[in-house]
């Protein structure tokens, strides 16, 4: 990562990065894994659950997340660098017209 943004700091390139929060929350769960609920639920109270989300602790949700961040990257266009698959970029024009690539 270190060296991207320096390759990018060096070349001018603009730079976005991001920090997500709750990231486990937001993929969906390829496990299937049920609960029973507690007295929190109120009426549902004793109900089987069906996990639908990721959860930290979870064996799969590390693995759940890449794959759906890779899904959205992908939809946006992104591609991951082979050295470092944190690290997301997109073909695109510089100012004066040279196709480059853009760093995320």
């Amino acid at each position: 990562m270190q060296i991207a943004l320096t390759y990018a700091a060096l070349n001018d390139m603009e730079i976005m990065a991001a920090d997500i929060e709750n990231a486990y929350l937001e993929a969906p769960t390829t496990e299937r894994y049920w609960t029973i609920a507690g007295p929190e639920w109120g009426s549902r109270k004793g109900a089987k659950m069906l996990v639908v989300r990721a959860l930290y602790g979870m064996k799969s949700a590390g693995r759940d997340f890449r794959n759906h961040l890779r899904d959205c990257m992908r939809t946006l266009g992104y591609e991951s660098c082979p050295d470092d698959q944190d690290v997301w970029m997109r073909e695109t024009k510089s100012l004066d017209g040279v196709m480059c690539w853009k760093d995320i």
